[in-house]
């Protein structure tokens, strides 16, 4: 099994490789299956993100969610704590500034949200297997965040983003659904279920 290093490096390389357009279309796709889920339209609330370069580009997710009432937390860096919490945003526009990393975040006005509350989450990473395993950027801050989560995750990546296996440490949240533009797997059942395949 290759290491949580090597499979970085060679998913990064893939994903350098993807044209524009390719990103673009299957960004939009991924907004398509994760509005699609019974689960997010019936959550009240989400846990979505702010994209780095090279992630699916789903800031219209977190528009429509924002349109649709549903109470929208993002994540925060908290430099008391050094790590990560989650912070409701209400208007894009106004409540996202240039955070710790180079990523838009909300600031610190923004009233936050225990993420032990939240219905729903859309959870970036490096790679995903189809049974729900996730590789972050190796520094942890999902893990930690999402350790008190008890809603519904989905993983969201490009096809070049599925790996069939991945090594995992004890802290390693495990997702209920693995998106990508080519499928959907539920991570919950036993088959592991890969719909919506086109």
């Amino acid at each position: 099994m290759l290491t949580k290093s090597e499979l970085r490096r060679i998913v990064r390389a893939k994903l350098k490789e993807l044209s524009p357009t390719t990103t673009a279309l299957g960004s939009a796709r991924l907004v398509a299956r994760i509005t699609e889920l019974p689960e997010w339209r019936s959550s009240d609330s989400v846990f979505l993100y702010v994209p780095l370069a090279g992630e699916p580009a789903l800031e219209v997710l977190l528009e429509l969610a924002l349109a649709s009432g549903k109470l929208v937390a993002v994540p925060a860096y908290d430099s008391a704590s050094e790590t990560y919490l989650a912070r409701e945003i209400r208007k894009s526009e106004t409540d996202l500034i240039q955070g710790r990393y180079g990523v838009r975040e909300p600031h610190e006005g923004c009233p936050p949200v225990p993420v032990g509350a939240l219905d729903f989450a859309v959870v970036p990473g490096v790679a995903f297997t189809p049974d729900g395993k996730r590789l972050g950027r190796g520094r942890g801050f999902y893990d930690r965040l999402l350790a008190s989560f008890r809603g519904v995750s989905c993983g969201v990546g490009f096809d070049e983003q599925i790996v069939p296996e991945m090594p995992v440490e004890p802290h390693d949240v495990k997702l209920s659904y693995v998106a990508t533009p080519g499928g959907l797997w539920d991570c919950r059942s036993a088959s592991m279920d890969k719909r919506n395949a086109d």
